[in-house]
């Protein structure tokens, strides 16, 4: 096969076109196409594949999943390509294979990998979007058993499922995508559990501290509304937001904005007074610097904050347009009038700012 002695090959750039070419295998729907292979130079005009049975199908989806297997589980530069493919298309694939086939390739991959909170959203998808149309009962509590299956018992790695992606990227495994004009659809499910779960966590100070060591600098999406159900439980605040700084001096990575911002933001709530010396304290750390408005803007914009962000801009740690992503309409206009009077000192794109603060008043 010619897939397989490409990937064999010593060629970089050849090995990355033949993991790609296997996502692509996996492809279910959606196909479109404007020629086929045709003749090429001299020789006699190729023929494509066409299958003739279901089953030949279906052995053209293992043979791409079970390549792509083999790649996610090894230590190839390639691994983490081949488990995006094949969790992108897990959901196309429950639709036409055996469940038992689909997790046992998962199984594999999170023996070898660690918790796979993608292969959980597409399952997630399945049984919203798919259920309903058409699959068989036993199919369908097939995949349901399959999700619960796969949950973590870890709180800290249920954490990480409910807000690693978007809020509506999981779905509650026990409802159906309804198309109805006026159906009413649960947007916040993801969203319920990670309260839930922060509340867990935040009554156990070990938990605590692996879930900050976990998420501080790991990419989520959804992880704010964590951080501050998580800090309204928390003994003893300061100490964790400490921790979350530690943290994210020690790491290579980058800091999640979302989830000290969450810290932040709740303390504030708490504890005015604690909020605005924790937005201090984070302003001197030198990773952080390139997130200060993110970090500001978490609190109150009251004349302290203003004051801080006209110190950023005088010594340049940031430009006046990131300004705008302040939330300034909540701002006193009289605490305001500083920081305007110093963008009009920043040429055209103080000027630009401006503008864009005024129009949030109008």
């Amino acid at each position: 096969m010619i897939l397989d002695e490409g990937l064999r090959s010593p060629n970089g750039a050849e090995r990355t076109i033949c993991v790609d070419a296997l996502g692509r295998m996996l492809t279910d729907g959606h196909f479109t196409r404007t020629g086929g292979v045709e003749q090429i130079g001299s020789a006699e005009a190729m023929q494509d594949w066409r299958p003739r049975t279901y089953r030949e199908v279906w052995d053209f989806y293992r043979a791409a999943m079970s390549r792509l297997t083999t790649i996610a589980t090894s230590n190839d530069v390639h691994a983490e390509t081949a488990r995006s493919h094949l969790a992108a298309h897990i959901r196309g694939l429950l639709s036409h294979l055996p469940v038992a086939e689909i997790r046992a390739m998962i199984e594999a991959v999170t023996s070898h990998s660690g918790f796979w909170p993608e292969a959980i959203t597409a399952v997630s998808d399945w049984l919203y979007f798919d259920r309903s149309k058409g699959a068989p009962d036993e199919r369908a509590r097939e995949v349901r058993q399959l999700y619960s299956d796969l949950l973590p018992a870890d709180p800290i790695e249920l954490a990480v499922l409910y807000t690693h992606g978007w809020q509506t990227d999981l779905h509650d495994p026990d409802t159906n995508y309804a198309r109805e004009h006026r159906a009413k659809h649960d947007f916040e499910y993801s969203m319920r559990q990670a309260i839930a779960i922060a509340d867990t966590i935040a009554q156990d100070k070990t938990l605590t501290r692996r879930a900050v060591e976990r998420m501080v600098c790991k990419e989520a999406h959804g992880i704010s509304v964590f951080t501050n159900a998580s800090m309204r439980k928390v003994a003893d605040p300061k100490a964790v937001f400490n921790h979350a700084l530690a943290m994210v001096e020690a790491s290579p990575g980058e800091p999640n904005r979302g989830f000290l911002g969450g810290l932040v933001s709740d303390v504030h709530e708490r504890d005015p007074a604690l909020g605005k010396s924790l937005v201090k304290q984070a302003l001197k750390s030198p990773k952080l610097r390139s997130h200060a408005i993110a970090i500001i803007g978490s609190g109150s914009l009251e004349s302290d904050e203003i004051s801080m962000v006209i110190s950023l801009l005088q010594s340049r740690d940031i430009q006046p347009w990131e300004c705008q992503n302040l939330g300034l309409s909540r701002a006193d206009v009289k605490a305001l009038m500083p920081l305007l009077s110093e963008l009009e000192n920043h040429g055209a794109d103080g000027l630009w700012t401006i503008l864009d603060i005024i129009d949030m008043y109008l």
